[in-house]
């Protein structure tokens, strides 16, 4: 008997341990189940009833308190309808001969969330060849199927961009070509794969080991160069090239080329109009100081025509300055400069500048250049210089306001005679105020205070890429 009792102890404990190592194993497969996205299933069709193993809680967004076990209804009534009845269809087909089957299909958790799912299963049949149950794996293919719709969006969007875009091996080889590529330089993908990028690079062009050695360093690129066609066209393009890990784990470049010939050619006829305006505006001032010349001839007062050229030299100084910019507009600080230059000292102590960098459009250019070779002047005949111990503080800011950007500019004069108000405003100041309000939509306040004029300026800032069409309106309505 105590034989007997040892054997089944002995059987007892190896049960026990068996046990145990059938749930250590159960629960390794559940875990490695749930890590890998994956749960099993067993669907009695006969009592519409699904089982799952305890993955699918987490997967399907079930509570822990939730039950492994759902009606079939239940379950399939969170299944899109028209992946069902694919599905439904597919299950028609099983036979004892052909029980496996795959299905996709699309799960609609509880709070919304859509799971892309994948079924791989077996069906049983009775001996009468009737569906007993489907047992099988289901995994979760949303992450996998989002990034696959993804790079599906991404290579149409490539497949049909105007624009050439490639990716390149570390050596220059050409990896992939796209349509646009095509269109723009000629080669097909079967000519273009495998050779090196430089087929397209010009003999008087030998840019691509300094693009390539930037890109590099910085990580991405972006240049304007010129390349060619395979029928020998020069195409001016727009290179957007980064740096990017491969599948083998080296590291090549995706480039996008966009033509900008037009572009080019579109810049160079403005640069010749430009050009052409400027050569005409210089000619007319020309003009009209020969025309001065001789209207002031007969004249006895030779400070009239001195003042007359003064300001029409003022004028072709700031014409000089915004056409160095084609017409887009001109730096304040340069402007002010430019203007005060004449009066400044070796020094440079009679004028105290500040102020941040501001960028006007050429209207406002035009306007405070003139109205500075005024102030200017008047201080020299009149004020702070027109001794050697006056000073001229010109100070300016940029204020942030509901209505927008305004410019506050602020001239004051200091160290010159005593200042007494004027009876009138002579010419000078006249085109000041004028000049400013009319051009700038400014408000000019001129004090003549014992010490010095004042001059405070506030006006809008405009944006200042404005092109030289943006003043002609008023220059033609001038001319009418």
């Amino acid at each position: 008997m105590n034989e007997v009792a040892d054997i089944l102890g002995e059987a007892n404990q190896q049960l026990r341990l068996s046990d145990a190592r059938l749930r250590e194993s159960e629960a390794w497969l559940q875990e490695s189940l749930r890590i890998g996205g994956a749960f099993a299933f067993d669907m009695d069709v006969q009592q519409d009833i699904v089982s799952f193993s305890g993955a699918g809680i987490a997967i399907l967004g079930l509570s822990d308190a939730d039950s492994t076990q759902t009606s079939g209804r239940a379950f399939r009534s969170r299944i899109n309808a028209h992946d069902w009845a694919t599905a439904l269809k597919a299950a028609r087909t099983l036979s004892p001969e052909r029980p496996t089957y795959a299905i996709n299909f699309r799960y609609f958790r509880s709070e919304g969330i859509v799971l892309w799912m994948s079924i791989r299963a077996t069906a049983s049949f009775d001996s009468d060849r009737r569906l007993t149950r489907i047992a099988g794996l289901a995994f979760d293919m949303t992450a996998q199927t989002h990034a696959e719709e993804a790079q599906a969006r991404l290579a149409a969007i490539v497949e049909s961009s105007m624009d050439m875009i490639i990716s390149v091996a570390p050596g220059g080889e050409i990896l992939t070509w796209n349509a646009g590529a095509e269109r723009m330089f000629g080669y097909t993908a079967d000519e273009a794969v495998g050779r090196s990028l430089r087929m397209l690079v010009p003999d008087d062009r030998n840019d691509l080991d300094e693009i390539v050695a930037t890109m590099n360093d910085k990580g991405s690129i972006q240049i304007e160069t010129v390349r060619v066609a395979k029928d020998g066209r020069r195409i001016n393009v727009l290179i957007s090239a980064g740096s990017v890990r491969l599948s083998d784990g080296t590291r090549g470049s995706s480039a996008i080329f966009t033509d900008i010939t037009e572009r080019k050619r579109s810049e160079e006829r403005q640069v010749t109009l430009i050009n052409e305006l400027n050569h005409r505006v210089k000619n007319t001032l020309a003009t009209i100081q020969s025309i001065a010349a001789h209207t002031f001839r007969n004249q006895n007062d030779d400070k009239l025509m001195q003042k007359f050229v003064a300001r029409l030299i003022a004028l072709s100084q700031a014409h000089n300055v915004l056409t160095r910019s084609n017409w887009q507009g001109a730096n304040l600080a340069e402007i002010i400069a430019m203007t005060i230059a004449p009066h400044q000292t070796d020094d440079e102590t009679r004028f105290g500048c500040q102020g941040p960098d501001v960028q006007l459009n050429p209207r406002a250019a035009l306007a405070i250049s003139m109205a500075l070779h005024e102030l200017c002047t008047n201080a020299a005949k009149y004020g702070a210089l027109s001794n050697a111990v006056g000073r001229v503080s010109l100070t300016w800011r940029v204020l942030e306001t509901i209505e927008g950007r305004r410019l506050e500019l602020q001239w004051i004069e200091r160290g010159g005679p005593r200042v007494t108000k004027p009876k009138r405003d002579g010419f000078g100041m006249s085109l000041v105020r004028a000049t400013l309000a009319d051009d700038l939509d400014a408000n000019v306040r001129l004090e003549f205070e014992p010490d010095g004029l004042v001059c405070n300026v506030d006006a809008p800032l405009p944006l200042p890429y404005e092109s030289v069409l943006a003043i002609m309106p008023q220059q033609r309505g001038a001319m009418s």
